[in-house]
């Protein structure tokens, strides 16, 4: 249910009813139409007078669903969590549910709420790997840093393993806030096995070590740098690629940057500084390791 309303959610609705069927229709129904405290009631309703019904772990589900859309974060988890422990059986409803319990933690954490992060962490170890990967993009979202950084194992298990480009990119820009070193890494193991990494030369240079553009900056009274941030210069890339046309037009054409061809001339560049700028306070040294 979280990630948008099912074809047999909404064929369910088409079907004839018996009298529980009938009030579960009228539930989905009123989460179709985004009246939570219906779709609460109509639960309640089924489960008070059809006990035995084969359809009372949906009502579960779906009273869970409407606290959720009613705002009602801290109750939402609670009735997840029931529905996760009493119907341990149903696969589809308990990842969605498993998802969505994450996704409220996540906002009662940010909330000062840190107790809920207990659940989070129990995702990041969940044995079904959609679970544990939603987990840890959702733990990795997280402003308390230090909450962030648990997730860094399983971030590097998607750039290593996952099959779809768009999580791993996803994974790769998480990383790329968390640990950059984390992520050259979990790049250079792909490089080593003839795998996509991020870039399209690292693809194809399979012992090739992840390369970093180096921003330092030195403070006229300072020996060594008071600033020194290393970004994997394939990210750049990355970060290209998520771009629309029209950003990348208005660049070529207003500022006359064309950064296709900037990345080909940067991948050329080895152990070079290609830009320093002197202040009367400051140097600032841009490199290429």
């Amino acid at each position: 249910m979280t990630a948008g309303l099912s074809l047999v959610f909404v064929l369910s609705l088409l079907a004839p009813a018996r009298p529980d069927e009938a009030i579960l229709r009228e539930a989905k129904l009123a989460i179709l139409d985004r009246d939570w405290d219906k779709a609460i009631e109509e639960c309640d309703r089924l489960v008070l007078l059809f006990p035995q019904s084969s359809l009372i772990a949906q009502a579960h589900f779906y009273r869970a669903r409407g606290l959720e859309g009613a705002g009602r974060e801290e109750r939402a988890v609670r009735a997840y969590d029931g529905f996760l422990r009493q119907f341990p059986g149903d696969g589809d409803l308990q990842q969605d549910a498993r998802t969505a319990q994450l996704a409220l933690a996540r906002k009662l954490v940010d909330r000062g709420e840190d107790a809920y992060f207990r659940l989070m962490k129990e995702g990041l170890s969940d044995s079904a790997r959609p679970v544990r990967r939603f987990a840890a993009l959702q733990v990795s979202l997280l402003s308390d840093r230090r909450h962030a950084r648990e997730a860094i194992p399983v971030l590097v298990e998607i750039v290593r393993k996952e099959s779809s480009p768009d999580l791993r990119d996803r994974a790769r820009i998480a990383l790329l806030r968390l640990d950059t070193r984390a992520l050259a890494e979990a790049e250079e193991d792909l490089a080593r096995d003839g795998l996509p990494v991020v870039g399209r030369r690292a693809a194809t240079a399979p012992h090739a070590r992840a390369r970093w553009i180096t921003l330092r900056i030195y403070r006229s009274s300072s020996r060594g740098p008071d600033v020194d941030l290393k970004v994997p210069l394939a990210l750049g890339e990355l970060v290209y690629r998520a771009l629309d046309e029209e950003p990348k037009r208005k660049l070529r054409e207003e500022m006359g940057i064309d950064l296709e061809n900037f990345w080909d001339a940067l991948e050329k560049l080895r152990d070079k500084r290609i830009l320093v700028i002197r202040t009367n306070r400051e140097r600032i040294e841009i490199t290429i390791e």
